[in-house]
Order: C-alpha cells, then structure tokens, then sequence
C-alpha cells in the first residue's frame, strides 16, 4: 500500500501514523481498525441476543472457569493468561490483547463469572500470575487445578481457612459438578504444589515441598 501510495515504507513510524496537525502522514492503524470492527461486532451480537451472542455468553462462561479468574474476562487486562489455548479461544484472547493495548476494559452484563468464597479469598490463577512461572508450567498448574475443579484457594484450603490439607494438591480430591478431565501426570502435581507453595505460603516448608 504504502508503495502505491509513493510513500517510503521504510518511513518513521512516528512520521506515518502521527496527524497532519502533528505533520505525520495520517497513514490509517489497520491493527486499530481490526480491533474496533471486533468490539463492535462483539457488541451487537450481545445487543441483538442473538444466536451468535447466546453462543459468545456461553464461551466467555467457559472462558472465565477455564481461566480462573473471579473478575469479567474482558475487565481484567493484567492477568496473564498466555496458558489459554489460542485454538478454542484465539479470538477472544485477541480482542483482550487489543484492550490491554489500548488500556481499556469491557464490561458486558450478562456474563457469567465466579464468586469469591470469603474475606481475603484469592482466585488461585491470579495468585500464581504474579510468579515467574513459564507458560508451560502455568499450563500444567492450571490444568491440575481444573481437574480438581477449584477456583479460589478457599476452594482448597479447610473451613478455618489456615491451611491447605495435603491431599487437595496431589490428585485425590475434587469437588462436585464440572466437566471431568483426564487425571494430570505426576510431575505436572509437582508443578502445582510448588506454584500454590510460593504463591500462599512462600515460607513454610511443607512434606511436599520439591
């Protein structure tokens, strides 16, 4: 385009997107403009209630239990969710990168998103997006925490809320409903009890500490 138009593309940036009242090119964003059109079709189909928008309720709902996190998916733009698949989600997880760019936020009325279960509860996911964990390894923690289809850590931890029985993080309790899963391998247990370890109790050595 920019050849057509007897531009240098190898022109400052600055130069070719900057306003004529700034002396730039006014050369149109087409990544902002992929964004805009994506938000806006968002919108409408949530506005209409239509079938496509009955159909995007129900992925932000999945969406928000596979992430687990217990703020609206697309409200929360700096917790890290590189561990969600871009395959089932890639356009959602598109439109939040964009969000995130521009420091905005989207709230949406009817989404569906989980509760906090008590004071200073903590959604597990976002706890663990504050450690330097690799994607690979957040991946395997949160699989091992869908699996035991928890969301916050008084999901895990006993009624008193001052501890976190051993067994919960091994593979051998699950609360009731969710969709079952296949049993994660033992090392990506280990992953999950040392993210959980350094995440709520950073100085306490536990029998399962690695």
């Amino acid at each position: 385009m920019l050849n057509k138009l007897r531009i240098n593309r190898h022109a400052p940036k600055a130069a070719l997107y900057s306003s004529f009242l700034r002396g730039g090119l006014n050369y149109p964003s087409f990544r902002i403009i992929q964004a805009q059109k994506g938000i806006l079709t968002l919108l409408r189909h949530l506005r209409l209630r239509s079938t496509v928008g009955n159909d995007i309720l129900v992925t932000l709902s999945s969406i928000q239990l596979v992430s687990g996190l217990c703020t609206p998916f697309f409200e929360d733009n700096t917790t890290d969710l590189s561990f969600l698949s871009k395959h089932q989600y890639g356009w959602f997880l598109h439109l939040r990168q964009q969000l995130q760019a521009m420091n905005g936020t989207l709230w949406i009325e009817q989404q569906w998103t989980p509760s906090l279960q008590r004071e200073h509860d903590v959604p597990i996911m976002t706890a663990l997006s504050f450690l330097p964990l690799s994607k690979l390894d957040r991946m395997k923690a949160n699989f091992c925490r869908l699996y035991s289809r928890v969301i916050t850590v008084s999901d895990l931890s006993n009624e008193k809320g001052d501890m976190i029985p051993g067994g919960r993080l091994s593979g051998d309790f699950q609360l009731s409903q969710w969709p079952n899963l296949p049993r994660p391998p033992p090392a990506w247990w280990r992953v999950y009890r040392s993210a959980i370890r350094k995440a709520f109790a950073p100085n306490i050595r536990t029998p399962f500490q690695d």
